[in-house]
């Protein structure tokens, strides 16, 4: 036994004398540095790092032709995609990768690696590739430190550039079947605490009907939110499911009973409800209706600033430009929030 802890005693010594102790921290040469932009509900995102030219020429020299590098220093530079993707229009499922490119003097191949954990290039592996696309570099103004840069934004798709020295290059990232991510992002979200409330089944279907997606399933969602409590928003979007179905007979049915409920509704309805109700209107572009909302609420709260305002603007909008002026004014006579009061003199002025 004896021996025994003396054997430990002499291994632990001699792992002590040899151990090497982790450096300390100190500023990289170059600088680490992350980009995201988002797209839709997905998320893209590159991590890489920035080296300098430091006088150097960079491509053909520093960076050589024809070899992979790493477009960036250090690490792997890595880019990251919570979808699937459409890199110039090829599929990249999401995921994270190792980005690498191939330079040459007309030509780039741009490469994205499934092992997105090795040092730079060195362990690069084609076996590895999950995808390769040609891009084709330019000529630009001279940039000491390598940057990446998302431009050109739309609601599915932004462009990625690489700026180094005088040359960059970019690509095209799409979100491949947008709708289909949104649905997708929904249905999860429904089995949360949404999943208890009217509004958000409402409010998915209304997305499903408005892009013709997955209406079988909008039609299971509205019918939800229907039983859970049955008012003139859900039965609308009924109605107008309905309608995208071809199925005129029911909209119309379905339409004349949202009409009943939200009388009802109205009937009791406070300013916010009625006020509520009047933008939706409006956001429809049915203004004649919105005004008769917006009036509902004068004859119920004509001591609100708000429901003058309201009527202004929906006024306004249906191009009853001397009416409108007139309500504004019969707004600004009572309103107090300094803000809203600026607002409503800046209306006024233009």
């Amino acid at each position: 036994m004896k021996n025994y802890i003396l054997i430990l005693c002499l291994l632990f010594a001699n792992l002590l004398l040899n151990a090497q102790p982790l450096p300390l921290l100190e500023p990289e040469l170059s600088q680490a540095s992350n980009i995201s932009q988002q797209l839709g509900l997905s998320v893209i995102s590159l991590s890489y790092h920035r080296p300098s030219t430091q006088g150097r020429k960079v491509f053909g020299q520093l960076v050589p032709f024809g070899k992979p590098w790493r477009a960036g220093a250090n690490e792997n530079t890595v880019f990251s995609v919570t979808d699937d993707v459409l890199i110039e229009g090829s599929l990249l499922p999401a995921g994270s990768y190792g980005l690498h490119v191939i330079p040459s003097e007309n030509e780039w191949v741009v490469i994205f690696s499934k092992n997105s954990r090795a040092w730079g290039s060195y362990f690069y592996n084609e076996k590895e590739d999950a995808l390769r696309i040609k891009i084709v570099p330019i000529k630009t103004s001279v940039q000491n430190w390598l940057s990446y840069q998302f431009i050109e934004p739309n609601p599915n798709n932004v462009l990625l550039k690489l700026h180094w020295d005088d040359v960059a290059i970019s690509f095209k990232v799409s979100i491949n079947k947008l709708q289909e991510v949104v649905i997708k992002s929904m249905q999860n979200e429904l089995t949360s605490r949404y999943g208890f409330f009217w509004q958000g089944y409402a409010q998915a279907a209304s997305y499903c009907i408005r892009n013709k997606q997955s209406l079988e399933l909008a039609e299971m969602w509205i019918n939800t939110s229907i039983s859970i409590k049955k008012n003139y928003t859900n039965l609308s979007i009924k109605a107008a499911l309905f309608k995208t179905l071809n199925k005129l007979d029911s909209a119309v049915l379905i339409q004349a009973e949202a009409k009943a409920v939200q009388e009802k509704e109205l009937s009791i309805a406070d300013e916010n409800e009625i006020n509520n109700a009047a933008y939706g209107y409006l956001a429809s572009k049915d203004y004649q209706q919105a005004i008769k909302l917006f009036k509902l609420n004068i004859l119920r709260f004509p001591d609100s600033w708000n429901v003058y305002d309201g009527l202004g603007e929906a006024l306004m909008l249906a191009g009853e430009k001397k009416e409108s002026i007139k309500n504004y004014k019969i707004a600004l006579t009572k309103v107090l929030p300094k803000d809203q009061k600026e607002r409503i003199e800046n209306i006024l002025k233009d």
